[in-house]
């Protein structure tokens, strides 16, 4: 029963990490979305962006549109 516990635990934590490989490394080749679809540039870092809390705004929208499996979990 421990051991089933450790790989539940362990396998809860691949699942939830899988994104982010995908992210990093491409390992799956999934086709681009069809339609209507602005793709975000990276958040460029300035003092001015930093506090008037612009850049946090641009961050989360590229990472928004980068997450692993994106193009998959919407069709889904």
């Amino acid at each position: 029963m421990k051991i089933f516990r450790i790989l539940l635990i362990y396998g809860i934590i691949c699942l939830l990490l899988l994104p982010a490989f995908q992210r990093k490394f491409h390992f799956v080749n999934s086709p681009a979305l069809k339609g209507y679809f602005s793709a975000s540039e990276p958040a460029e870092l300035t003092v001015e962006k930093w506090f008037n809390g612009s850049y946090q705004q641009q961050l989360s929208k590229n990472v928004e549109d980068s997450v692993g499996f994106r193009s998959n979990l919407i069709r889904l």
